[in-house]
């Protein structure tokens, strides 16, 4: 009856643009034809607009050559509007349904100064409309029925009482490091396989949002086409530590859209620290019995923690790091000290941005995908402050109560290089009265 293609094309892109959006948002309240004859046809549409601002549009096409004759819209606009372009659009969805209607109402088949080439038409609309309805219904059918099929399957109303047998699986961490950027909070990235008896493969979790809430609610979840049923219990006892700390503290993305989205949870890095040192314990305990034929230079896996792929389980060593103090000595007129610090791994001098520091209760450090422990009396305060010690430059009337006091200190956490700077600064105890001068200015 209509080809509104070719009426679209009286409409600039940008209106035909704003138009479809409307559209889409369901924006167009109602359309009915007012007048139809073999020549013309007029409607009459209401649109909603701006602010629930409702407009009315009148429309009026030659059926023949197929063009808009007029067109007046109540709108602020002076030419063709976005309120008539949604029209258009409603029209091409919507014009055998609209059709039928104005025949309901105006009964033209009772009416005899309508031509048979109208009816014809008439006709032939209300069967396809009669046609889009059915398949309509069965569209809506499937889906009532999907949709009803689904929920009698999970829903545990409509499912029988079972006894409820966890699955065992030991978990596996796959962790990436965040970019090292001053002023942000690092947040590190981790995804979740499993290894299960059953399996010769370790299985991984496409969805860490179900796994994660499902251990802690402890709730039935599909992987790969299987059901399981995950607790606390399900973990070897000595890995639940590690368990609970993922999922009190891993955070993910609620409406993931991506692959990558889903399958990933993020743990702040000071809180990965304690993780490492979970599992840090873990593999001191299973080495404990055999320590007699262990050497301090092997490094061994680290349980359940892997560095970026499932192939490279992170490493662990026994030995202890520790930091490097070298003592900077400036030659008078300037007579400073500086302090450079270091990290000693492995007997070598590592400078504090190649290795990945984490400041927790029980701190350390990565480097070459190697996890080292400092010793007990490192603590986390120690990493926090150990960039300003780089920072600080001693002058000449502080060098007496750096050499005797400070560096006494110092010497119990690090190790000292350079200490030659004591040479040049003897110090004497003051053993007189200290007296002061002070000096008041009245105005």
């Amino acid at each position: 009856m209509l080809n509104v293609r070719k009426l679209k094309q009286d409409f600039s892109q940008n209106v035909l643009k704003e138009g479809k959006t409307l559209f889409d948002e369901k924006k167009v309240i109602s359309v009915k034809i007012l007048e139809l004859d073999d020549t013309n046809v007029r409607i009459n549409a209401k649109v909603l607009g701006q602010y629930d601002n409702t407009y009315e549009s009148v429309i009026e096409i030659d059926r023949v050559e197929c063009e808009m004759v007029d067109s007046d819209c109540d709108c602020p606009y002076r030419y063709d509007c976005q309120h008539i372009a949604s029209v258009l659009y409603y029209l091409e969805s919507h014009l055998d349904e609209i059709l039928v209607n104005f025949s309901k109402e105006n009964d033209l088949q009772k009416n005899e100064d309508v031509s048979v080439e109208l009816l014809e038409i008439v006709k032939e609309a209300a069967e396809k409309e009669e046609m889009r309805q059915g398949v309509q219904f069965q569209k809506e059918v499937l889906e009532e029925y999907q949709y009803s099929a689904r929920i009698l399957a999970e829903s545990p109303f409509f499912l029988p009482i079972e006894e409820r047998t966890f699955d065992r699986a030991e978990m596996q961490i796959i962790f990436q490091l965040p970019s090292d950027q001053e002023g942000s909070k690092p947040i590190v990235e981790m995804q979740f396989a499993l290894r299960l008896p059953s399996r010769s493969k370790p299985l991984f979790i496409i969805n860490v949002k179900d796994f994660i809430e499902g251990i802690r609610h402890e709730e039935y979840l599909i992987l790969s086409g299987k059901r399981y049923l995950f607790t606390l219990d399900s973990f070897p006892k000595e890995h639940r530590g590690i368990v609970r700390m993922i999922i009190d503290y891993s955070r993910f993305h609620d409406k993931a859209v991506t692959e990558k989205g889903q399958r990933s949870a993020y743990i702040e890095a000071k809180t990965f620290g304690l993780v490492l040192a979970e599992s840090y314990m873990i593999a001191m305990q299973e080495i404990e019995g055999r320590r007699s034929g262990f050497s301090q230079e092997e490094f061994l896996n680290l349980p359940c923690i892997y560095f970026e792929t499932i192939e490279e389980p992170l490493n662990f060593s026994v030995a202890h790091v520790a930091f490097n103090m070298n003592i900077e000595y400036i030659d008078p007129p300037a007579s400073k000290i500086l302090i450079n610090p270091t990290v000693l791994v492995d007997q070598q001098q590592v400078a504090l941005e190649e290795v990945r520091f984490f400041e927790c209760a029980y701190p350390g450090i990565i480097h070459n995908n190697v996890y080292y422990r400092f010793r007990p009396e490192i603590k986390r305060a120690h990493l926090q402050h150990l960039f300003t010690l780089r920072s600080m430059t001693i002058p000449h009337p502080l060098l007496g109560t750096f050499i005797e006091n400070a560096l006494v200190e110092l010497g119990k956490f690090t190790q000292i290089t350079h200490e030659k700077g004591k040479q040049f600064y003897p110090t004497l105890p003051f053993v007189g009265t200290l007296k002061a001068v002070c000096d008041l200015s009245y105005l």
